[in-house]
This record gives structure tokens, C-alpha cells and sequence, in this order.
């Protein structure tokens, strides 16, 4: 499985702050990592595209996102049909979030 590795710079004046990672529609599973290079914790956020609604917690219609760093986990919803993580990581804290394609279901 693909692993990508985001270092964002991010704007913590924003809420919610503009998505870190983009994910179209139709594609399979992934997994991805941020790693915070600033000298204070952050928030972070992804949007991914193409959810149809927040069933409960993070088990999505399309797809299921797994939490390495769970506690870190602030709040999970969803605006505009993409879903906003947003959590805390502190300096040089990686959060690593793996995303399950529900299609065999």
C-alpha cells in the first residue's frame, strides 16, 4: 500500500483551516502521514471528496479512515461533501491515517 508523506504548512487562523490533501472521487485505499515541522503543536486538516454523509464516528459510506494516533483525533464531520479531519500533532509528531475502500460491501 502506497504511502505519501505531507509536510503542510499551516495556517492556524483558519477554522476550519483549508484542506491540507484533496482526495477525488473513485479511488481505492491509501494511506498518508503528516509530519509537523513547526516548533508548536498545530491542527491539521484533509478533506476528502465524494462523501455522502457521516454514518457514525469515522465508518463513512465509501470508505472507513483508521486513526494510528486515535487520542490525537479533535473532531471528524462533514461540509460540502468532504470530510474534514482535524486533529492536534505536536512538534515533529507524525499522524498517520490509512483509508479502506468500503466498495466490496
Amino acid at each position: 500500500m502506497p504511502v505519501r508523506e505531507y509536510r503542510p504548512t499551516i495556517d492556524s487562523s483558519q477554522y476550519p483551516p483549508e484542506p491540507q490533501v484533496v482526495l477525488p472521487e473513485g479511488w481505492g485505499a491509501d494511506s498518508f502521514t503528516f509530519v509537523n515541522d513547526n516548533e508548536e503543536s498545530v491542527d491539521v486538516a484533509v478533506a476528502i471528496g465524494g462523501v455522502r454523509r457521516d454514518v457514525s464516528g469515522a465508518q463513512l459510506d465509501d470508505f472507513t479512515l483508521r486513526f494510528d494516533t486515535p487520542s490525537k483525533v479533535v473532531s471528524l464531520n462533514q461540509r460540502a461533501r468532504r470530510l474534514w479531519f482535524r486533529g492536534v500533532t505536536a512538534p515533529a509528531s507524525p499522524i498517520s491515517i490509512q483509508v479502506i475502500a468500503n466498495k466490496d460491501k
